[in-house]
């Protein structure tokens, strides 16, 4: 019988190559609680059961309302909901998970399923992040306002009732009542699970550092529809302790909100930008699928390397098959110029002669991707001479962070995002300037985009396989 060593050069070849996976993981997952295999009654029974949690928190319990006798923390039956748990009652009803996420570094998603049962008029569902601790909840009886003094909530019910959407920030709201928040996703809350993405930001959290945030609501983000806030919202003020607090706002009134599928990931910017100046440069092969491959403004298609880029045409709705763009009011109407100048040559060149823009935020939707799927989505840049403008850009999966690009550069660019289709098919792109400038050089500017399946290459494969038999075959000597 034979004996196996690893020997020191080997033990080095192992670990470099699981540093070199580890560094393409660029999102943590802290905690994913599906409320599966519970024994039943008690939020926090089972949760060590198989297939309840995952992440690095996993088996993480939950603080609640223990003094209301009007809280019921269940696990739902198949009648009732799909799965998950229920918050029953009235006045402040809330679950809180326990652990403090102030130790997330800079970026971090929270998501959460949710449907609200309503039952009088002036209901909500208070998702809070940043409290100072786990009790802080919403006095419904005094109006939405009352409470919440640290971190942000936002208050959900369909647009309209109750007074929502509303994001409240230290007691008061973010934007005035001359406007609000609009997302046509949030009709669907009183019918169906929405699923909802918050991202949060601050280059630190416990100390004096400002929280920028966004929302998006299965993939639409929530915007202020008001000039100088778009879809990112600087909240001016920073976070001690960031404690979530999930609750059921319905005053006097008897509220059911079901929630499922609790989620937080750690997350970093990964945008991945490169120089663009010919057909060469530009990474369109026919060898990649590409699920979208659009021309912004453009009324002819132009073929690069063998791909046909469809022309959008020059009306002010711009849309296509399994995509559109969406305005600071997330309506289908955008402006459109034409630039005369270009700095890429070749075929490319006629990617980057018109482009569509929005003051304050745009956002590109994708839909029909397949669930789970891996894709990246890559968008064309031309030069420009305009002053310099740094967007934020603001994906709306998982894994996002707060990425900001400055578009202006001397030549023209390529951003290139990788990401995972969530359980919809729908991903989307927010760009954000909060400047508020009616004209294209102020805002981000749309020219082309392509959007293909992420496959691994044959040749990589065949790679990894050769050396893996060369350290078998040096181990078995």
């Amino acid at each position: 019988m034979k004996t196996l060593f690893l020997k020191p050069k080997t033990l080095l070849i192992c670990t470099i190559a699981v540093v070199f996976s580890a560094a393409f993981c660029s999102a943590e997952l802290q905690i994913l609680d599906t409320y599966d295999n519970c024994p039943g009654g008690n939020i926090n029974d089972g949760i060590a059961n198989a297939g309840r949690q995952e992440g690095t928190l996993a088996t993480m319990g939950y603080n609640s309302d223990g003094n209301s006798t009007s809280t019921t923390l269940i696990v739902s039956d198949k009648a009732e909901m799909s799965e998950g748990f229920l918050i029953r009652g009235h006045n402040a009803c809330y679950i809180s998970p326990n652990h403090n996420f102030n130790d997330m570094g800079k970026d971090f998603t929270v998501e959460v399923d949710a449907r609200m049962i309503r039952s009088g008029s002036w209901e909500g569902f208070s998702f809070n992040i940043g409290a100072e601790d786990q009790h802080e909840v919403i006095d419904t009886l005094g109006g939405p306002l009352n409470g919440h003094v640290s971190g942000l909530s936002w208050w959900l019910d369909k647009p309209g009732n109750s007074g929502a959407p509303q994001l409240i920030v230290g007691g008061q709201n973010f934007i005035s009542a001359n406007h609000q928040f609009k997302n046509s996703e949030l009709n669907n809350f009183w019918d169906e699970e929405i699923h909802l993405t918050a991202l949060v930001h601050a280059e630190s959290f416990g100390g004096l550092d400002k929280v920028t945030t966004a929302l998006f609501i299965n993939g639409e983000p929530m915007v202020g529809d008001a000039t100088g806030v778009g879809a990112m919202f600087e909240l001016n003020r920073s976070f001690t302790n960031v404690w979530i607090v999930l609750g059921e706002e319905g005053g006097l009134h008897d509220t059911t909100v079901t929630i499922d599928n609790f989620k937080v990931t750690k997350t970093t910017p990964r945008i991945a930008e490169s120089i663009w100046t010919n057909d060469a440069s530009s990474s369109i092969s026919s060898f990649k699928t590409y699920t979208h491959a659009v021309n912004i403004g453009h009324a002819g298609d132009v073929v690069i390397n063998g791909v046909t880029f469809t022309g959008s045409g020059s009306s002010n709705t711009q849309s296509g098959t399994d995509w559109k763009l969406l305005n600071y009011s997330n309506e289908s109407s955008m402006g459109i110029v034409t630039e005369d100048n270009s700095s890429i040559s070749g075929a490319s060149s006629n990617l980057v002669s018109d482009c569509a823009y929005s003051e304050v935020n745009s956002t590109l939707m994708l839909s029909g991707l397949n669930a789970g799927a891996n894709y990246i989505l890559t968008l064309f840049n031309n030069a420009t001479t305009a002053a310099s403008l740094d967007t934020y850009i603001i994906p709306s999966d998982s894994e996002a962070a707060l990425n900001m690009v400055d578009q202006n550069k001397v030549q023209g660019s390529i951003l290139r995002y990788d990401y995972v289709a969530p359980s919809n098919g729908v991903f989307t792109m927010t760009f954000n300037n909060n400047n508020g400038s009616s004209t294209s050089s102020g805002n981000f500017r749309l020219y082309a985009f392509c959007n293909e399946m992420e496959i691994p290459e044959a040749s990589m494969l065949f790679g990894v396989f050769a050396i893996a038999g060369m350290v078998i075959r040096r181990l078995i000597k």
